[in-house]
């Protein structure tokens, strides 16, 4: 997997072939240095792997605030950003060979000891983006939610759950459609 290759780095002995082709998009070269590529030809050298593997992190999720800043979600109503947002969950979903999930779970894993901020701040800011949508939908009656926090933060852990469920033991498109209707009439928005 992508963290017990990271691990091996950290180890000090070389990274194979697998090692850069399993990170997608990025061209990764370890030689006393964590040079990362994205597929645009920025290169960015780090100091370690954690480094490395949280800027990966970092470039690679679509998050809501990223779907709401594009275009497309400034031209269109609360309701249509909820379904936007939602139908970008679902893709991540079903993607295949999604290795990058599978790593972000592992390092947590062994990196539990220490406060994990960037997964701390990025759930934080999931939850309010997406609390501010809710409340943006409900003050133009395209919702009806009486907690917009407390709906964002079950949003949160169904999609999160959702994605381990992909990971393990798998879903089917049609599991993932049922559980946004859920979503869906959970915030009125039906």
């Amino acid at each position: 997997s992508f963290c017990d290759k990271l691990i091996t780095a950290i180890d000090g002995k070389p990274a194979s072939n697998d090692f850069c082709n399993c990170v997608g998009d990025y061209q990764v070269v370890i030689d006393n240095k964590y040079t990362f590529r994205l597929h645009t030809d920025r290169i960015v050298i780090f100091s370690n792997t954690k480094e490395l593997f949280e800027a990966v992190l970092e470039e690679e999720n679509d998050n809501i605030s990223d779907i709401l800043e594009s275009d497309r979600a400034k031209n269109s109503t609360p309701g249509e950003n909820m379904l936007l947002y939602l139908s970008a969950q679902k893709n991540d979903i079903l993607k295949k060979n999604d290795n990058l999930s599978v790593a972000v779970y592992e390092y947590m894993f062994l990196n539990k000891s220490e406060e994990n901020d960037l997964f701390k701040n990025k759930f934080k800011n999931e939850v309010s983006a997406l609390e501010k949508l809710i409340s943006e939908g409900v003050e133009q009656e395209w919702m009806v939610c009486e907690n917009p926090a407390q709906a964002a933060v079950h949003i949160l852990h169904t999609i999160e759950g959702m994605k381990i469920q992909a990971q393990t033991i798998g879903i089917s498109s049609k599991d993932i459609d049922k559980e946004i209707e859920y979503i869906l009439g959970t915030v009125g928005l039906v």
